[in-house]
């Protein structure tokens, strides 16, 4: 009985197989990558045209914050400082710095935004992979770790 019952409803879902619900989807490049959106079952009222231009306009913009490899990103701007005075920097990016300085403090150091420095030890100026010397490795450790003043002012940070 339990056979036959399985064999009436192999071909019922086998056809829910076939049936695919509607997708929307939008790429496109940002970020020095590739990105894809996709949408099950979109509103008949969807502008996927001005949605798709709203993803990519925040995409550049978050480009223009945080990307490591502009260097007119504030980001950019920010790791190239080479004073400890004050920069001003936007709402966003600051957010952004507070945030990550929170996380590195609830995982003890275990995330670090000032670790690029050393990771950058293991690249050539030409790109290619390196093996950098104990010396280095501790010479650049002296300056990673960090701590944020906590009595930045608001839209201005420094390490």
């Amino acid at each position: 009985m339990a056979l036959r019952f399985l064999l009436l409803l192999l071909p019922v879902l086998a056809a829910c197989g076939e049936q695919r619900l509607p997708q929307l989807e939008l790429a496109g490049s940002a970020l020095g990558t590739t990105f894809k959106v996709a949408i099950v079952e979109p509103a008949a009222t969807l502008d996927s045209v001005g949605l798709e231009a709203e993803i990519v306009a925040t995409l550049a913009h978050i480009d223009q914050l945080a990307s490591t490899w502009r260097s007119d990103s504030e980001l950019s701007a920010f790791n190239q400082q080479q004073s400890s005075d004050w920069l001003a920097v936007s709402p966003e990016f600051c957010a952004a710095l507070a945030a990550a300085l929170e996380i590195s403090h609830l995982t003890d150091g275990a995330f670090d935004i000032t670790v690029g420095s050393l990771v950058k030890c293991w690249r050539a100026d030409d790109g290619s992979q390196r093996t950098p010397s104990q010396q280095e490795l501790d010479r650049v450790r002296d300056h990673c770790c960090r701590r944020a003043n906590p009595g930045m002012p608001a839209r201005s940070s420094r390490l």
